[in-house]
């Protein structure tokens, strides 16, 4: 692919604006990076990361495409081709809470919604349930609609031998509107995310994370760079111009995107020492040298 982007260096942040396509397709430069007040406000302490788009398959689709992963995938969560083309075809919203006590460091939490029949999604569950029972994980369910309806919607709380709870799904109703799935792994989340705004339409892709306390919790790759693992803030857009209803109109044609963003820096600190592995568990021990 090739790309260009123009930057604009502002007092403790940097704004960017660019675009990206594929080869032979060359995006023309921006005309300016983003103005600060257009862009969506940083996100909070109680997330770490936020993800959403119009489909998984931006996530995944890479992932999937090796022949390994999918094997692994049917193997472990029952997923085969037709389930996997479900999952990955609906919007998606991802976020990435802190723990601050029990075993975990962080919960996981992917909100998609379920146009029509969810009957699909109610045996793509049942079949994950199976599994995760076989691994020796006890489940608490709740049945949303009661009356003995086989396709009652089922939500459930998992947990470990210890009684932890360590995942789960709710299903999220309200009236007029469609039904949402939360998956989540850890503690089942206090506050749950809010349905997407109809009258806005998805970028195609939308991240914000908070770099620095994710870094603190040896949640990102130790190769970045410094300026972005001590960064306070980190805002990424992709779009295609189709989001807006102006497909065709992005310069290049089809395939490139639009970017934007910004990048709040943070005060430069040390780099920290590895987070301690969660009580019951001791790292591993170095072999003393053998005596001369």
């Amino acid at each position: 692919e090739e790309g260009c982007v123009a930057l604009e260096i502002a007092p403790d942040e940097l704004l960017f604006s660019g675009e990206a396509g594929r080869s032979g397709a060359p995006p023309e430069l921006p005309a300016s990076p983003p103005v600060a007040a257009d862009l969506p406000e940083p996100i909070g302490e109680g997330l770490l990361l936020h993800i959403s788009g119009r489909s998984l398959d931006l996530l995944l689709g890479g992932l999937l495409s090796r022949q390994e992963v999918r094997e692994a995938v049917q193997s472990v969560y029952g997923l085969g081709e037709a389930e996997l083309a479900l999952v990955q075809g609906p919007s998606f919203d991802l976020r990435l809470r802190p723990q601050l006590a029990g075993p975990f460091q962080a919960g996981l939490e992917l909100v998609l919604p379920v146009e029509g029949d969810p009957a699909p999604w109610i045996t793509i569950l049942d079949g994950l349930r199976q599994r995760l029972q076989a691994r020796g994980l006890v489940d608490d369910p709740l049945v949303e609609n009661a009356g003995g309806d086989p396709g009652a919607l089922v939500s459930t709380t998992w947990r470990d031998e210890q009684g932890r709870e360590v995942g789960g799904w709710r299903w999220l109703t309200a009236p007029g509107q469609p039904a949402r799935l939360l998956l989540f792994l850890g503690p089942e989340p206090e506050a749950m995310a809010p349905a997407q705004d109809a009258a806005g339409p998805l970028p195609l892709l939308s991240l914000q994370a908070r770099p620095q306390a994710l870094a603190a919790l040896n949640l990102l790759p130790g190769q970045l760079p410094l300026p972005l693992l001590q960064a306070r803030q980190l805002l990424l857009i992709a779009d295609d111009g189709a989001a807006a209803g102006n497909e065709g109109t992005v310069p290049g044609g089809p395939g490139i995107s639009r970017l934007l963003g910004r990048l709040q820096l943070g005060e430069l600190l040390p780099l920290q020492p590895p987070v301690p592995p969660p009580s019951g568990q001791l790292p591993p021990q170095e072999s003393p040298d053998p005596a001369p």
